[in-house]
């Protein structure tokens, strides 16, 4: 049996229990349809299908905070970017790729500014602001956000949402719930319940017609297993690619799929998927075990299997949205003599703490690094 298979398996009652969660949510409110939204709800969909037994309708919705935000907009205004830039830090570069707006059909306005793709976006800089009021570059948006809602659009209605949906319920990972903020600014008749596996804190106004609930959060000390997402994002991902863009006639769901990005799913969570997928179904007439989820937590999170770690730091995230580009999962080395000297000197201990927090993953940096007894401390401080 492959090493992943068998880790799969050890946390199969932990997925169990948050599918078991989603429907039985659905059937207290009495929804027929739960909407499953790539990349990760893909894997959630086939969670909830091997265990569900109700009439309950799973469907898979294509989405992506790419292919939905542009055609979330009601104007392309300052106003309308900023729970964008709320989050975000963008040079000019990364803010088209984010629209899925080619950015050399406006190098003509930035150069008329004195700017150019790599300028980064700061409102206090009035050159800045006077780009985004150009009417030539509003006209340009404008269409663009047009186009980006009709195709939108046509794609939902194709899956069964529209502007007549009095609620939809989705389902993704989280963490602020982005995708379900831009359709429900685009369907502002819908009321629109998102189910995550976890939320953080929000940054934006929440529009009024939505509901956010995290399945962690419901946990005691769930909201700690937060600080640290990627390590979910690897063991829940799709290796089928980001969505794109729609189109129209014949319609068509375009997807970016990268070979970088898929590696670690093709050595290690393919495998992972295929444990949890082989148990998951054994735990229909258990009681539920809280201690038993926050033992899997730990275990993945706090404690987690070395052969794990080293996958996790080799990642490449596709963050094109945003950030505009792929980022790698750097693993920063921890030097012995900097651990021993840290003991002494007080330089040095700030600078093996500066290393320690600026890791995408303290807990698995210190199991890579032969340091784990450490995370019993942290286990023992955070998690009591």
């Amino acid at each position: 049996m492959n090493y992943f298979v068998k880790l799969g398996e050890s946390y199969s009652y932990l997925l169990y229990d948050f599918a078991r969660w989603l429907i039985d949510e659905q059937i207290r409110l009495g929804n027929d349809t739960l909407y499953f939204c790539t990349r990760e709800g893909e894997f959630f969909k086939q969670v909830v299908d091997s265990i569900n037994t109700t009439s309950l309708k799973t469907v898979l919705l294509e989405v992506s905070r790419m292919s939905t935000f542009a055609a979330s907009l009601e104007t392309p205004s300052i106003k309308s970017f900023e729970r964008l830039w709320r989050q975000y830090t963008q040079t000019m570069e990364a803010f088209f790729k984010t629209l899925d707006f080619s950015i050399e059909k406006v190098e003509k306005i930035l150069n008329k500014y004195n700017l150019n793709r790599y300028t980064v976006i700061q409102l206090e800089n009035d050159s800045i602001r006077q780009f985004f009021l150009d009417k030539t570059l509003e006209n340009l948006l404008t269409q663009h956000i047009i186009k980006k809602k009709g195709e939108l659009l046509t794609y939902l209605d194709s899956v069964g949402i529209n502007q007549n949906n009095k609620t939809i319920a989705i389902v993704d990972i989280g963490w602020r719930g982005s995708i379900q903020d831009n359709l429900a600014h685009l369907l502002s008749k819908t009321t629109i319940l998102g189910y995550y596996f976890g939320l953080a804190k929000f940054i934006n106004e929440q529009p009024p017609n939505t509901k956010k609930i995290g399945y962690l959060n419901q946990l005691s000390c769930g909201v700690k297993f937060l600080t640290y997402v990627p390590i979910w994002e690897m063991l829940f991902n799709s290796p089928n690619g980001s969505v794109i863009s729609y189109q129209i006639s014949p319609l068509k769901v375009n997807k970016k799929i990268k070979i970088e990005e898929n590696a670690v799913f093709e050595k290690c969570t393919r495998y992972v998927q295929q444990g949890i997928l082989k148990k998951v179904n054994l735990y229909q007439n258990e009681e539920k075990n809280p201690k038993r989820i926050i033992k899997i937590l730990k275990k993945i999170y706090l404690h987690p299997n070395k052969k794990l770690v080293r996958m996790y730091f080799t990642l490449v995230h596709n963050e094109e949205f945003g950030k505009g580009k792929d980022l790698e999962i750097s693993l920063e080395k921890i030097p012995l003599k900097l651990v021993l000297s840290s003991v002494i000197f007080k330089k040095k201990r700030i600078l093996l703490k500066n290393i320690l927090f600026q890791s995408t993953w303290l807990y698995g940096l210190l199991t890579n690094e032969n340091l784990s007894f450490v995370n019993y401390y942290f286990d023992y401080r955070l998690f009591k």
